[in-house]
């Protein structure tokens, strides 16, 4: 959670340094850093995460489309899928959408 552009976690999912963690740690914190990014561009993380339980994170890439006009929670997954798969590759990316879906 990172309203106010400050990340606070539960004692359950806090790591001292998440870069030594799974890929799906790491997937989690680049997300959650999106949305500090998000806050200190001027955009509304606290109002706006009141609703986005109601926000898709599935996104489809167009080419044309600014990271902008993507929608507050699709944002924070760009960000999160790009760093896996420039980290990890493919198979990096592939095996995170499949933890993500259930597989």
């Amino acid at each position: 959670m990172t309203p106010n552009g400050e990340m606070y976690f539960r004692k359950e999912t806090y790591l001292k340094d998440f870069s030594l963690t799974s890929k799906s740690n790491q997937h989690f914190f680049m997300h959650e850093m999106t949305h500090v990014w998000q806050h200190q561009h001027g955009m509304w993380v606290r109002t706006r995460g009141v609703f986005s339980w109601a926000s898709t994170y599935k996104y489809t890439i167009d080419p044309g489309k600014n990271l902008n006009k993507y929608s507050m929670e699709q944002q924070p997954q760009v960000i999160a899928d790009y760093f896996l798969l420039k980290k990890y590759g493919v198979s990096g990316l592939e095996s995170e959408i499949g933890r993500q879906a259930g597989f």
